[in-house]
């Protein structure tokens, strides 16, 4: 996939993400809440880790937790780290 050029506005931001199958939240800084809640919107889901810091590190897992998705929320760092 290609990036998405600065300065394209929403209507660039929404046709990037038919070309994406799935959103992966970023570690250690998940909780993309917009990013995921825009993907979910689009059709596209996403693969959080639940973070156990500030409560914006566990937004994106909270998201998928309330449209029932939550066997996509990663509880431990299982080797990442």
């Amino acid at each position: 996939m290609e990036c998405v050029p600065a300065g394209g506005g929403w209507r660039s931001i929404w046709a990037a993400h038919n070309g994406v199958d799935i959103l992966l939240d970023t570690f250690p800084f998940g909780g993309q809440h917009r990013t995921v809640c825009h993907g979910l919107w689009m059709g596209v889901p996403a693969v959080c880790f639940r973070g156990a810091g500030t409560c914006w590190q566990r937004l994106g897992a909270s998201v998928l937790r309330q449209v029932g998705i939550e066997e996509l929320v990663a509880t431990d760092a299982g080797g990442i780290c």
